[in-house]
Order: C-alpha cells, then sequence, then structure tokens
C-alpha cells in the first residue's frame, strides 16, 4: 500500500504493478458497493473490482481500478456538467437497485469526472427512488469550489448548495433534479440592457426569506445613474423601504437640472422623505434602508451613500473604497478612542449610525444625512457598488479586484463581474442578499 496522497482512500499496487484504489470499511458495507460495481461492470465510467479480501493492517478491502480521465483538468470543467456526471451515476445506480451517499473525493478529477467508489452503498427498496437532491446538495460546495466558478449564474448555486429549508419542496428524483439544473443554468440577461457597461445581480442568498436588497441601474442623457440599497433588518417592511429608496433617488436625479454633489445630496434626501411618507408608516410598519448610489458620466463620478452599503474603485493602477461606512465601529476608531480589535469585540460593531427611513424618528438633518464625493478619475478600471452580504466576504478592494481579475481579460463584462461576485459571497455561505451593481469606466 503506498500513501494516501490526499484521497480519500489509500493508494495501493496490483501485482501487475497497476495501482489501484483501496475501499476500506465494515466487511457487510463493502459487500454491498460490490454487489453493485459488479451490477454496472458494463458501464466505462464505473470502477471495476479487481480483488477483495481482508488485511491485517487494514482490515477488510476492495481493490478498485482507478478511473482514466484524460488528464488533471478541473479548470476546464464547469459546474452544470460535473454534476450532470453524477446525475447520470446516481440514475445507473438506482436503475441497477442500490442508492449511494458520495463525497467529493469519490469522483476523479479530469477532463471529465469519473467515478472513484460508491460510497455508502445500500439496497434501494422496491418502489422507493434515489434521493438525488440530497446527491447534489452534498457535492455542491465541494464541486463549485473546485471548479472556477467565473461565470455560474448564482440561481445554478442556489440548486447545489446547502441551505436553508427552501429546497424542501422540489422533487428529488434524478431526471427531476437534472431539469431543474438545465432550467437555471442558462444565462438571463442582467438589468442594465441600455446600458452595456452596466450590470447588476440582486440575488436573495442562500439563508434568507426575503430580498430585503434592491438596486437599478438606468442611462439618463451622457450620465448613467445607478443605485443600491439593503433594506435594515430592525424595519418590518424592508423590502418595501429599499425599493422605494432606489426608485425615490433615481428620479429626483432624472429630474435635476443639472447632475452635481448637491443634487445628490438632495436625491438621497428625497428618498429619506418618501420613506418617512410612506403610507405602511401611518399604519404602523417600520422602515428603513441603507442607500449607495452614483452618478457617472466618462471618468467624472459622484458617489453619495447612508449606512453601510459600499462604492469601491478598482482602477488599473489603483483600487480602493471611495465610501465609509456610516457605523459605530467606523465612528469609533475614527475618533481614536479604540483600536480595531477591540471594537470588532462590541456587540455594537456592525450597528448603523445612519440609515433613510423614520427608525429614529426621522429628523433628516441627523442620522439620514448622507455623505458624497467627486471623483475625476485619472484611469481606466472599474466602480463597484455592493451590500455586505458581499463586502462581509470582501472587505477589502484587493478581494473584489482579484476576484474580478481571475475572469478573462476577453470576457470581463460588467455582468460576469457581477456574478462572479455574488457566486463567490454565496460560496462563501451566503448568509445575507447579495447585491452588486458593476459598471465599467474607460
Amino acid at each position: 500500500m503506498r500513501e494516501a496522497r490526499g484521497e480519500p482512500d489509500p493508494v495501493g499496487v496490483g501485482p501487475d504493478g497497476v495501482e489501484v484504489t483501496l475501499a476500506l470499511g465494515r466487511e457487510r458495507a463493502l459487500a454491498v458497493e460490490r454487489a453493485a460495481l459488479e451490477a454496472l461492470a458494463d458501464r466505462a465510467d464505473m470502477p471495476k473490482v479487481l480483488d477483495v479480501g481482508e488485511d491485517p493492517t487494514i482490515g477488510a478491502f476492495l481493490a478498485l481500478s482507478r478511473p482514466s480521465t484524460g488528464g488533471v483538468d478541473a479548470h476546464g470543467l464547469s459546474l452544470l456538467p460535473a454534476l450532470e456526471s453524477a446525475l447520470a451515476v446516481a440514475f445507473a445506480v438506482e436503475q441497477a437497485g442500490f442508492t449511494f451517499t458520495p463525497r467529493a473525493g469519490d469522483f476523479a478529477w479530469g477532463s471529465r469526472l469519473a467515478m472513484r467508489r460508491l460510497r455508502g452503498t445500500m439496497k434501494l427498496p422496491k418502489g422507493e427512488r434515489i434521493d438525488a437532491r440530497s446527491i447534489v446538495e452534498s457535492l455542491g460546495s465541494a464541486l463549485a469550489g473546485r471548479l472556477r466558478p467565473l461565470l455560474v449564474p448564482p440561481a445554478l448555486l442556489h440548486l447545489v448548495l446547502p441551505h436553508s429549508q427552501r429546497n424542501r419542496d422540489l422533487a428529488r428524483h434524478p431526471e427531476a433534479v437534472r431539469a431543474d439544473l438545465v432550467r437555471v443554468a442558462p444565462f438571463s440577461p442582467l438589468p442594465g440592457e441600455d446600458a452595456p457597461h452596466a450590470a447588476y445581480v440582486c440575488d436573495i442568498g442562500l439563508h434568507r426569506e426575503r430580498n430585503e436588497d434592491a438596486a437599478a441601474i438606468e442611462v439618463h442623457g451622457e450620465w448613467t445613474l445607478v443605485a443600491v440599497a439593503d433594506g435594515v433588518s430592525a424595519a418590518t417592511r424592508a423590502e418595501i423601504a429599499s425599493r422605494l429608496a432606489v426608485e425615490r433617488c433615481l428620479a429626483s436625479l432624472r429630474a435635476a437640472d443639472q447632475i452635481d454633489a448637491q443634487s445628490m445630496t438632495d436625491a438621497i434626501m428625497d428618498a429619506h422623505h418618501a420613506l418617512c411618507d410612506e403610507p405602511a408608516v401611518a399604519a404602523g410598519e417600520t422602515l428603513g434602508t441603507t442607500l449607495v448610489t452614483a452618478a457617472i458620466r466618462g471618468r467624472h463620478v459622484i458617489v453619495g451613500w447612508v449606512g453601510d452599503s459600499r462604492a469601491y474603485y478598482l482602477g488599473d493602477e489603483r483600487v480602493g473604497a471611495l465610501s465609509r461606512d456610516h457605523s459605530w465601529l467606523e465612528e469609533a476608531l475614527a475618533s481614536g478612542a479604540t483600536t480595531l480589535e477591540e471594537a470588532l469585540q462590541s456587540p455594537w460593531a456592525h450597528a448603523l449610525t445612519r440609515c433613510l427611513g423614520p427608525l429614529e424618528g426621522g429628523d433628516p438633518d441627523t442620522h439620514a444625512h448622507p455623505d458624497v464625493v467627486v471623483h475625476d478619475l485619472d484611469e481606466p478600471g472599474t466602480l463597484v457598488l455592493c451590500t455586505d452580504g458581499v463586502w462581509n466576504y470582501f472587505p477589502e478592494a484587493e478581494q473584489l479586484d482579484a476576484l474580478i481579475g481571475g475572469i478573462p481579460r476577453d470576457a470581463r463584462t460588467p455582468d460576469a463581474m457581477a456574478r462572479v461576485l455574488v457566486t463567490n459571497s454565496l460560496l462563501q455561505g451566503g448568509r445575507d442578499n447579495a447585491t452588486v451593481a458593476v459598471i465599467s469606466i474607460a
């Protein structure tokens, strides 16, 4: 027996010098796995049982052929074909009268996906079907993390990544699961079709029952107008607050005689007043949201914000944040009263000090007043607006830049960049709604 070399089962060498996978375990469990493999012996993509026995050192074992995958090229695979390979195996195992619970290590990686072994094989009771949904979800994180998630639609990840119980009512047999995957896999046009240099993704995440984020992109004459909002969790109607703030802010910018720092401030305050005047507030509901918005004309950029939704600029030579959070942590650090390490331990670390809406009484001169910055950029780059469902995982501009830099340059479109940032947020756990707007600046 040779070293395991990072694989889930050790590697052995047969009498003829050919390497084999040694499947170890209890004799009864291995007997069922052997029966399943022998029932599928005519399939070229299944391992073959070469020997069976018991060794005083390693115990009961199956010696299985190691699949040839045509060379190691995991980056050449995409998520959907990989999952379809797993479902094809699941369907074949089901047809043979068995079920199994694979791990990611049970697949051999190469120019295609092939089985290394059938772990956790059991006889399938008569009339029952294999649980293909659990197989796809158990493999989803490992597959998506190992393959390059460059242009994976977030909707596809929702079907394969473990999350809250939103998938409990979905069909579970192999054909239905494959149909679900195919249905969500094609790329759908992103909002902002009138602005090919801009796009956004607004995703519910993996653990929330409602999407309380909102975003919009509009072209207004020479200007591109962008807004991203994140409804405050303390609000009873956070999803209304974020949507209304985005709509009212962009409407105000469109109506302005000229777009500048003052009209940006006025637009954000208009959004605040719209929330305070919303009939739902009079009915006892609470509305509150963060907002980050930008107006872009060439390399002239105006950014305004309230709360902790952020703006970043990723230039060819220089990257950095354009906004600074309105949060207890940022204000404590700015005052010099505490260190970052100490501030992060506080239960107030991520508490907002400003937001739109009447959560704090609706006083427009205090908690809702925006900050606005104006930049005339001296290099091309990418403007990124996002909610904390993204920047909580990638808080530094350099991290966002690295993710975008992983996209081939000829495929680095705004929609591809937005998808990649949201996809990677989902791969990190997707605990919150995740929204990204991307604007390319030439």
